[in-house]
């Protein structure tokens, strides 16, 4: 194997040892992973074609990586890079936004928290349309960028807002 086809991973083993994973084995793992949590299920219903590089990034996610050695697993994805990118985008979503109370549907919650976790990239406005396509996704797209947009306000201008009741 060589370092780019596996990757050194010690969190979680319970020896403290290293642990070669290979991309089979994440791929594998996101895969498993979208069969038994219902909004990665519906994260691999929105990639379709580019399912194995979306079931590598859900696989990945799992597990602690640098900045740089998700970018070499985004670079192995080639094509399905898209689909790595919702992969990605939908677990950071997950960690970095609350959804509100009312969201209870899977692709609704899919598409809040992709858009929450893609803001930023550089495939933002790529993946954003592929999400707003499917009407399911489009509405936790629209309430998720509500809430950026709220949350980019400063404190005056909420202030001011408020008082005027705008």
């Amino acid at each position: 194997m060589t370092w780019l086809s596996s990757i050194a991973e010690t969190s979680g083993h319970p020896t403290g040892g290293m642990v070669l994973l290979s991309v089979d084995t994440f791929t594998a793992m996101g895969e498993s992973i979208s069969k038994t949590m219902p909004i990665f299920g519906k994260g691999l219903r929105l990639v379709r074609g580019k399912r194995s590089g979306y079931a590598l990034a859900v696989g990945l996610m799992q597990h602690r990586f640098g900045p740089s050695a998700l970018e070499q697993f985004r670079r192995m994805s080639g094509e399905h890079s898209i689909g790595f990118d919702v992969g990605v985008g939908i677990h950071a979503g997950q960690v970095v936004a609350t959804p509100p109370i009312n969201l209870t549907d899977h692709s609704a919650l899919a598409g809040f928290f992709l858009a929450h976790g893609i803001v930023g990239s550089p495939t933002c406005l790529e993946v954003l349309k592929l999400a707003v396509r499917e009407p399911e996704y489009r509405i936790g797209v629209a309430v998720a960028v509500r809430s950026i947009n709220e949350g980019r306000k400063g404190r005056i201008q909420k202030m001011i807002e408020s008082v005027l009741m705008i």
